[in-house]
Order: structure tokens, then C-alpha cells, then sequence
């Protein structure tokens, strides 16, 4: 007999992780209920990571912040160039503004581990006074001499900037740029780490005609230069030919235009609407990315609508 219960409860132990590994770990496709979609949403279980996610990109869009225009620099030894960073102010202001420049290890830390010899930065204008509503650009001049080493095709160095906001402690103004020093030769496919991408919380969404939903897409800027982002949404078809989005079909993305800096991620709430007379079929949407005004990033997004059975 207890042969048979440990063969009992290993069974109903294997039933439930696969129970929940197909049906709760991962889920695919988000279906409200008729009495209240919202309710399904709080079910899932990353909806507290995008509430955090969202409350991230409201304080970005809200609170100053600066960035480099190009994050990727390739120079030879005994060469300089020059990169701009353009810090926004938004509400705050006026208060001084500094800078604080210094070689790191690799993007996304923070900690000075000295310039390397050869290897010297200067950022002009190097202070002034913000006012309110405005934004202000400095140069990042990058200075080398034929001595600067590098090893084997080319060496990378990455600089770091803080500017420092009087009076403003949420300020998101750190950026990062990477600086390839090379030979001769240029090392091949450098300028590609850190691209941009979107990505969706659902690739899909069912609803009854005359139901409502919601999910959430992200924009992961990567390292392509502080710039103006929008949205884009229209029907397209399994050929990818362009249809106009039907009467009773409403896709709305907030935010949806803002100013994107390098490195963060912007969490944007889609809402999707439908009237009860929508014809029931698969609605297929291609959502996509305007950086500074073109098209550089797109995914598609599948509305299924069945008939309203009420």
C-alpha cells in the first residue's frame, strides 16, 4: 500500500509541473473574460514586472535626461573626433550643470578604471546653466596619440558620462560610448552590438466582439544615439500587403512619442477596442518603430475576434 501512494503522488506530481509548465509558466495569448478583462491582465504572471516597467518609462520621459547623438567611434592612433551629447531639461531647472567623464570597463558599468594612456577626453561647453523646457548640446572631443596601444585587429574603449543637475536627483543622464581603436584593417562587424528591438508581452489577443483588452510592447534602445521615437500601427496580411485597419477595430499605444535615450527600455500599454458589430477573423497588425521619423524596428500583432455570443 505505501508503494502504490508514493506511485499515486508521484504521478499527481508530474501531472501539476506539467500543468503549469505548459498553462501558467508560459503564456502565449491573452483572453479576457466577458465580465472584466482587466481581471485576466492581474492574473498574469509578469503583470507587477510591466507596472514597474511602465512606472520606469513615465519617469523617463518625465525627468531630465541626455545621451550621445552616435555611441560607436572608430578611430586609429593619432587620430580625434567628436561626438555630441545633448542633455534635456524638461521641468527642472535652472540649476548648474557639470560633467563627469571617465573610461569604464564595458557599457552599462560605472566604475573609473583610468584613461588609458594616449587616450584623453575633454567635453565643450563643460558647464552652464540649465533653465526649464530646453534642451542643451556639448561636444565630446576624443583625443589620441600614435602611441595609444592596441591589440591584435583593434582594441575598444569605453568612456562613461554623468552630468551632474543642480537641485535634480532623478536626473537619467548617464550614457556610455564605445570607442574602436584599430590598424590598418577594421574589425568587422563592431558597430552591431547593442541594436534596438521591440519586443511584445503577447503576440496575440482573442476577444468577442465588443470586448476590450490590453497587453504591452517594449522598445529596447540599445546603443543607436539619443533620438525621437514614435509608433506606427496598420493591418497587413499574411503577404505583408498593407490594409487599412477596419471601422470598429481601434489599436491605441501610450506612450506613443517620446525622446529615447541609449541604453533603457521604454514599456508602452497597448489597448485594444472593438465594437460588438466587428465581423468575427484574425486581424493581423504590424506595429512599428519611427526613429526620427523612419521606420527601423516592426513586429506583428495577431487580434483574433470571435462572434459575441451574449
Amino acid at each position: 500500500m505505501r508503494i502504490v501512494g508514493i506511485v499515486i503522488l508521484c504521478a499527481s506530481t508530474i501531472f501539476v509541473l506539467n500543468y503549469l509548465s505548459e498553462d501558467t509558466l508560459q503564456p502565449k495569448e491573452f483572453k479576457p473574460t466577458p465580465e472584466n478583462t482587466s481581471d485576466q491582465t492581474q492574473n498574469n504572471t509578469s503583470y507587477m514586472e510591466f507596472q514597474n516597467e511602465l512606472a520606469s518609462t513615465t519617469e523617463l520621459i518625465t525627468v531630465p535626461i541626455g545621451g550621445f547623438h552616435t555611441n560607436f567611434i572608430r578611430l586609429k592612433p593619432g587620430e580625434l573626433d567628436v561626438t555630441n551629447y545633448t542633455l534635456y531639461s524638461r521641468n527642472s531647472g535652472p540649476g548648474e550643470v557639470s560633467y563627469n567623464i571617465y573610461r569604464v570597463k564595458k557599457v552599462y558599468e560605472t566604475e573609473d578604471i583610468g584613461m588609458a594612456d594616449g587616450l584623453s577626453v575633454s567635453i565643450e561647453p563643460s558647464g552652464y546653466i540649465a533653465q526649464p523646457h530646453d534642451n542643451y548640446t556639448s561636444k565630446l572631443i576624443i583625443n589620441t596619440t600614435p602611441e595609444l596601444a592596441f591589440h591584435g585587429a583593434g582594441t575598444e574603449y569605453t568612456l562613461y558620462i554623468q552630468a551632474n543637475f543642480e537641485g535634480e536627483s532623478r536626473s537619467r543622464s548617464n550614457d556610455w560610448v564605445r570607442v574602436l581603436v584599430e590598424g590598418e584593417e577594421t574589425v568587422p562587424g563592431a558597430s552591431g552590438f547593442y541594436q534596438p528591438y521591440l519586443t511584445l508581452q503577447n503576440e496575440s489577443i482573442t476577444l468577442e466582439a465588443g470586448q476590450n483588452g490590453e497587453t504591452y510592447c517594449t522598445y529596447h534602445t540599445g546603443g543607436m544615439g539619443i533620438r525621437d521615437i514614435s509608433y506606427d500601427v496598420h493591418r497587413t496580411t499574411d503577404k505583408s500587403d498593407a490594409l487599412p485597419i477596419p471601422a470598429g477595430l481601434t489599436v491605441n499605444i501610450e506612450p506613443s512619442n517620446f525622446i529615447a535615450k541609449n541604453f533603457e527600455n521604454y514599456t508602452s500599454h497597448i489597448t485594444v477596442k472593438t465594437s460588438p458589430d466587428l465581423p468575427s477573423g484574425e486581424y493581423i497588425l504590424n506595429i512599428e518603430i519611427l526613429s526620427n521619423g523612419r521606420t527601423t524596428e516592426d513586429v506583428s500583432f495577431t487580434v483574433n475576434v470571435s462572434e459575441n455570443v451574449m
